[in-house]
């Protein structure tokens, strides 16, 4: 991560958001409590499964920001951890190093859920070397976080709570915006101009043909662009131009 950007920050172009906004609902902060309790948990298996459901339940809070009947689909037994994650992801709203971090937790919670293992500690290579990797990308190498396994999933766990919970703000002022309607006719004009800026390029060209019938004059352009006008425009047929009905696209111009 450069010198330059937030822990919780992004590289421009890889998400849509690359830094959290202010939180303008003045949002109780749970997280220090939510944190304790899961850090004072007696053993490792009980500190891993519920920092990971904790987890869960604010990744289900953010998607439930941008997405109205995201409360009904998360009911679904189905949509699992994973598939959340991934959807998450696919939206490409938020930083991935949240998610990558976020998907170690997951799969050293899975190791918890259906495996033997009573400590961190007895977490095989392939889990430890990765997960310590990580948080050195995330935090820089300081000693602290990689003392241990157990402070190496405390960190891990709580980079995935801070940057859920960032983000929120991010989610919520855009799902407003979604809403209000005033993005939407933004959108709509963009598009109109853009469609008549590509009209203005094609027909600057040679159509491909030109017909006349019953004084009016039908040009064919590429893309399947016709272009319908009075053959004599100052003497226009009062008959109305026949549209072609051939599936191509029709433009009426004066």
């Amino acid at each position: 991560m450069p010198a330059d950007e937030g822990l919780l920050s992004g590289e421009k172009g890889k998400s849509f958001f690359t830094e959290p906004f202010v939180d303008y609902h003045w949002s109780v902060n749970e997280l220090p409590s939510i944190m304790q309790r899961a850090y004072s948990a007696g053993d490792d298996r009980s500190f891993v499964v519920l920092s990971f459901v904790v987890i869960e339940k604010y990744l289900d809070a953010l998607l439930e920001a941008i997405a109205p009947g995201y409360y009904a689909l998360k009911g679904n037994r189905d949509f699992k951890a994973s598939l959340k994650t991934e959807v998450l992801r696919a939206l490409r709203l938020v930083p991935d190093r949240i998610l990558q971090a976020m998907d170690m937790v997951r799969k050293i919670r899975n190791e918890f859920a259906h495996g033997d293992w009573d400590q961190l500690e007895q977490l095989q290579a392939r889990f430890k070397v990765p997960a310590a990797n990580l948080v050195r990308l995330i935090f820089g190498d300081q000693p602290t976080y990689v003392a241990s396994m157990r402070e190496t999933f405390k960190a891990l766990t709580f980079y995935v709570l801070s940057g859920l919970q960032a983000y929120r703000p991010n989610f919520f002022i855009l799902r407003e915006k979604l809403d209000d309607g005033i993005l939407a006719e933004e959108l709509k004009r963009e598009c109109h101009k853009r469609f008549m800026e590509s009209l203005a390029v094609r027909t600057k060209c040679e159509p491909l043909r030109v017909e006349e019938k019953d004084g009016w004059k039908y040009s064919y352009y590429v893309d399947g662009l016709v272009t319908i006008s009075a053959s004599d425009p100052d003497n226009p047929p009062k008959s109305p131009a026949l549209i072609p009905n051939n599936g191509v696209s029709t433009v009426l111009l004066k």
